[in-house]
């Protein structure tokens, strides 16, 4: 994290066979009405990571978004490198000092167009940045 913009740098790395990994971003806590980084690999040879907007529990309810996180233009990457998966991106974060962050993971669908499946796998952990 550098104070003096507020960008957040993530290096994400993951255990992967195929499906999507993300991290969502929330500042009360919960999964729905919060923001995630969604990254997969067409086909084992490039990799794609979108915004999604979690705004309920189906899959019909996480839709594409690309309005609600700030992300610094060309910091977005996926990689990946035997059986690990690697999402990098940049964030400005604006006035968000205190937001929890949740890792997810998804081992089915190989990759999403509009919507997301359910995850597989889940880790939650709170990052305050105020101090």
């Amino acid at each position: 994290y550098e104070q003096i913009d507020n960008t957040l740098s993530i290096l994400l790395s993951a255990p992967y066979t195929t499906g999507w990994v993300g991290m969502a971003f929330s500042t009360n806590g919960l999964m729905v009405g919060s923001s995630a980084m969604v990254g997969w690999m067409e086909q084992g040879v490039s990799g794609s990571i979108k915004q999604y907007y979690l705004g309920g529990k189906t899959p019909a309810a996480v839709t594409l978004d690309e309005t609600r996180l700030v992300v610094i233009s060309n910091s977005s990457s996926v990689h990946l490198q035997g059986s690990t998966i690697y999402l990098a991106f940049q964030l400005q974060l604006m006035c968000l000092l205190h937001c929890k962050i949740s890792y997810l993971h998804l081992e089915a669908q190989l990759h999403p167009t509009t919507e997301l499946s359910k995850h597989s796998s889940q880790f939650q952990a709170v990052f305050d940045f105020s101090t």
